[in-house]
């Protein structure tokens, strides 16, 4: 029965990812890279040349599978399906530490996601930061939360900009930098998380499809650029910092 449902879910995944790569994958130009809104922090451009790429649009080269959920590659969109059970995640093979993360990912409006920063597998268990893909009404995307542990860090009840960013059903560039003891967020160029605490500095990172019945995310455009201790900063300063 699981083999049968797994296959079922790798068709539904192959359809998905089908589907979602006609939009192709080169950076859309109408997701915000920055905001213009008060709490906006916004970024400074990192040079393309600076960036890695996580995903090389072609294969899971670097990356490990975690739970019942099936992965398939398409024009250089990543795709997760669940047909239901647990929650899985697809990790890197590789731990980081201080870096900016971006990314664009496209959940549907049924399903749930989010992105592991500075995690690990504890027993097959996935423990660890986690920025939220909340498609839902309650619109949470690029809060903070503690998969495995503490729960909700920082949701978005006091940020209506960030509520408004995303884009239920549509492609979402998320920005994270973890730099220290803090934790920063954008979702379509729109400041979300900011969060410090003196725990965990590094670890693996994953792309979470939440379990339950037919939810389906897709992913693209995934890339690190590390930081180091003499690194600039990337975000231009608040005036109230």
């Amino acid at each position: 029965m699981a083999g049968m449902r797994r296959s079922r879910t790798l068709v539904l995944a192959l359809a998905l990812c089908a589907a979602g790569a006609c939009a192709g994958t080169e950076r859309d130009p109408d997701l915000p890279r920055r905001s213009n809104a008060p709490n906006g922090h916004p970024w400074i451009e990192i040079p393309e040349s600076d960036w890695e790429t996580l995903f090389d649009g072609v294969s899971l080269d670097g990356w490990k599978e975690t739970g019942d959920a099936a992965w398939a590659v398409a024009d250089g969109t990543l795709c997760g399906a669940t047909g239901g059970g647990q929650h899985s995640f697809l990790v890197t093979a590789r731990s980081f530490g201080d870096f900016v993360l971006e990314l664009e990912v496209l959940a549907e409006r049924s399903g749930n996601s989010g992105i592991q920063i500075r995690s690990r597998l504890d027993g097959g268990v996935m423990r660890g930061y986690q920025i939220e893909v909340d498609p839902s009404p309650r619109a949470w995307s690029g809060g903070l939360y503690e998969e495995g542990g503490r729960g909700w860090l920082q949701d978005l009840s006091d940020n209506p900009a960030a509520r408004a960013a995303f884009r239920p059903d549509g492609w979402n560039r998320y920005r994270i930098e973890c730099r220290g003891p803090r934790i920063r967020s954008w979702v379509n160029g729109v400041a979300a998380a900011d969060y410090a605490e003196a725990a965990v500095r590094e670890g693996v990172i994953g792309l979470q499809v939440h379990g339950g019945a037919d939810v389906r995310v897709l992913w693209r455009n995934i890339r690190i650029r590390r930081l180091g201790p003499e690194q600039p900063d990337f975000v231009l300063p608040d005036p109230g910092d």
